[in-house]
């Protein structure tokens, strides 16, 4: 059986973090029941690609795959409607 997902451990991807796009890596990936529904949904740790003044390197977890783009310009059309 082999399971395949959008994005790959070391891969360079982009999210909304502080309401501004950020540049993240992908350092872990989830593959399991998370909303306990009967759809298994891929999960996936990141951490940020410059380490933050006073805060260091900055991670997220079990970031959902819809919220992960693979560019910057993607991330931000994601948020534009039909109507726009």
């Amino acid at each position: 059986m082999t399971i395949t997902t959008k994005y790959d451990v070391g891969q360079r991807v982009w999210i909304m973090h502080d309401n501004e796009p950020q540049e993240w890596i992908v350092e872990v990936i989830h593959i399991g029941d998370v909303a306990k529904t009967t759809n298994p949904m891929p999960t996936y740790d990141l951490h940020t690609t410059e380490s933050q003044p006073l805060r260091g390197v900055f991670k997220e977890q079990n970031v959902y795959e819809h919220k992960i783009h693979a560019t910057k310009r993607e991330l931000c059309l994601s948020f534009l409607t039909d109507k726009d």
